[in-house]
């Protein structure tokens, strides 16, 4: 089994893709950002932005790379839980890079293409929704629930455009363990579409 959280930053999908590795008995894929971020001397999602505006043209060729990269991954191994789908990538990049960069259409075209010849029915999507009261400054990002918003509609209507099957739950038990529950009893059955509220 394949099974990829995805959504926007701050939705717990690190914390719930080391507990789920654990219950369902799968591996955690680590799909490496750090040597992309290091080799385009990167420091932070402010400064690739900062970058996108001066070089579009690197910011390219850096996402490129990495989706490339966590395509072939997700594409060559098997029971496995990742942090993270190449449309979340694909979606940073149209929201903060794409107006600065009017040539990258071919770019977006063979990145969509690649993501979903890999993303078909042996991959699991849960899409985690937005903690109201998540904490914006957790010492490392400070994160902006407004763009978190937007960008979790655009990544819902991406997915949908692009006809990807995916599980979406409007809400999740506060509780970890009632989450983890829940979560494991939908990848079991392999439900995906929108769902309401969660008990």
């Amino acid at each position: 089994m394949k099974i990829i959280l995805s959504g926007a930053s701050g939705t717990g999908k690190t914390t719930l893709m080391q507990s789920l590795s654990s219950r369902l008995n799968v591996d955690i894929l680590n799909i490496p950002t750090t040597k992309y971020l290091s080799k385009y001397q990167i420091k932070s999602q402010d400064d690739l932005v900062k970058k996108g505006i001066e070089n579009p043209e690197i910011v390219a060729e850096f996402y490129h790379e990495m989706i490339t990269e966590r395509c072939s991954l997700i594409e060559y191994n098997d029971n496995f839980i990742t942090d993270r789908s190449p449309i979340d990538s694909i979606q940073y990049y149209l929201l903060q890079h794409v107006y600065f960069n009017r040539n990258c259409e071919n770019l977006i075209k063979l990145l969509i293409t690649k993501s979903i010849d890999i993303l078909n029915e042996n991959v699991y999507i849960i899409v985690l929704p937005i903690a109201e009261d998540f904490n914006q400054n957790n010492g490392i990002r400070t994160l902006n629930n407004g763009y978190n918003k937007y960008y979790q509609i655009s990544l819902l209507h991406l997915y949908d455009d692009l006809r990807i099957k995916y599980l979406y739950c409007e809400s999740l038990p506060k509780d970890m363990d009632e989450r983890i529950n829940e979560l494991e009893f939908f990848i079991n059955k392999k439900i995906t579409g929108r769902i309401g509220i969660i008990s």
